[in-house]
């Protein structure tokens, strides 16, 4: 088995409410499909590989999440407005045991996923509209999530979620 920490992190307007999914997606080589990079829905009690719908054996063991509300950290990140950190960390594990996918160029698997996906909600502290949201580790940055008001509710300038192995 192995188990990694997917983590995010976001400066969000204070006073906001932020829900995390109590699900992950993760891509992982999937030793049932003996395919590379499968994208796997992972919950606390079971996963699911989306490409061919079959189970896979994997978990998430648990979720952390933490307000920063310490006024050294935003004097140590420079925040001149009015937001506090929020990070998440779901700590996950799955089977993986090595093998080669003769599909795609003899590729080696390897245990860490390369990408995460980490949903959550936002309520909007100008409108109290709920926002669905979403962060992933493959896509474009700077990246900012926008309420229908207007609100910038966050911005992302560097890469998220973050993935590691468990030591």
């Amino acid at each position: 088995m192995i188990s990694v920490y997917v983590k995010t992190k976001h400066l969000f307007p204070t006073g906001s409410t932020v829900t995390y999914d109590n699900s992950i997606e993760l891509s992982i080589d999937c030793l049932v499909c003996k395919r590379l990079n499968r994208t796997v829905s992972i919950d606390r009690y079971d996963a699911i590989c989306i490409k061919n719908k079959h189970p896979f054996n994997a978990k998430v063991l648990d979720t952390l999440v933490v307000r920063e509300k310490n006024k050294s950290v935003s004097e140590l990140l420079c925040i001149k407005d009015n937001r506090e950190l929020v990070t998440c960390t779901y700590l996950v594990q799955y089977d993986y045991i090595d093998f080669t996918d003769y599909k795609y160029n003899n590729l080696k698997s390897s245990p860490l996923p390369n990408w995460a996906r980490i949903g959550f909600k936002i309520t909007c502290t100008k409108c109290g509209t709920i926002n669905t949201c979403s962060t992933q580790t493959n896509i474009v940055r700077p990246f900012s999530e926008t309420c229908k008001c207007g609100q910038t509710l966050y911005t992302e300038n560097e890469v998220l979620p973050l993935i590691y192995l468990k030591d």
